[in-house]
């Protein structure tokens, strides 16, 4: 019987290759059910679903606002819950809240020539206050939704301004995923069968190296996420919109993420 020795760095890789590729951002999320207020979540994971409860934690400079149907702005608290399947931030909503926004600086990801200075924001909008909270007064990094007849029109701002050839993730209510690319206008669009339900994740990249708290970055990146409300079942309020409020860290994630949004 042969027998074989397989380099160690062989095998490292091999481990990395079969194990799931995890990309977390920041997700918003408002909740409606008939009959009971409407309540907001925050994720911090690949989507809208409870993650890894000890990730939330490092989210030390995540800043929230809850924003009433009229305009205006309002810091939100929350709470860490925990479940069987993970955690999220609970958001203390007060009455006639239309949307969601959240900042977050989560700081340096990353080692050797792939350092990287990670910067959340989030926004969660309940669709029938849609044409008048679409636009964030707040968001440097802003992914700015339109709706009619079936298509979906998104303009993708950096501080008031377009962003040509930014990525956008367009993922519908069934979960498939369009990837998009901004025009010199900073604009996109499809045709979606329905609002609710639907993420929109865009990606701004700047290859310019700098410092934060005396460690030096290669590039920086921006990402943007945006949640539409729909109605939530009684058993499945893991798994509907969000929104929230608390910390973005500078350390970087545990071992076992391998991605963070990169």
């Amino acid at each position: 019987m042969k027998k074989y020795c397989w380099p160690i760095g062989l095998v490292l890789i091999t481990a990395l290759l079969a194990s799931p590729l995890q990309a977390h951002f920041i997700w918003l999320a408002l909740h409606t059910k008939a009959g009971q207020p409407t309540q907001g979540h925050l994720y911090f994971g690949e989507s809208t679903a409870p993650d890894e409860a000890t990730y939330l934690d490092r989210l030390t400079k995540l800043r929230l606002w809850s924003r009433a149907a009229a305009g205006q702005y309002t810091k939100a608290p929350t709470k860490k819950v925990t479940t069987d399947d993970g955690g999220y931030l609970d958001v203390n909503l007060s009455a006639g809240v239309g949307a969601l926004e959240a900042e977050c600086l989560f700081g340096i990801f990353g080692q050797g020539e792939r350092t990287m200075l990670l910067h959340y924001y989030a926004k969660a909008i309940a669709p029938e206050h849609l044409a008048k909270l679409g636009q964030s007064a707040r968001l440097d990094f802003d992914v700015v939704p339109q709706w009619q007849d079936g298509i979906l029109r998104v303009t993708v701002l950096w501080k008031g301004k377009p962003v040509p050839a930014s990525q956008l993730i367009v993922t519908d209510a069934a979960g498939d995923d369009q990837e998009l690319t901004t025009d010199d206008e900073g604009k996109v669009q499809c045709r979606l069968k329905k609002l609710a339900g639907v993420r929109l994740r865009a990606r701004r990249v700047v290859k310019k190296p700098g410092q934060l708290a005396g460690k030096d970055y290669r590039e920086q990146r921006q990402y943007c996420t945006v949640t539409f409300a729909g109605p939530t079942s009684a058993d499945s309020a893991t798994t509907t919109t969000d929104a929230a409020n608390q910390k973005a860290a500078f350390p970087e994630l545990p071992q076992g993420v391998t991605s963070l949004g990169a």
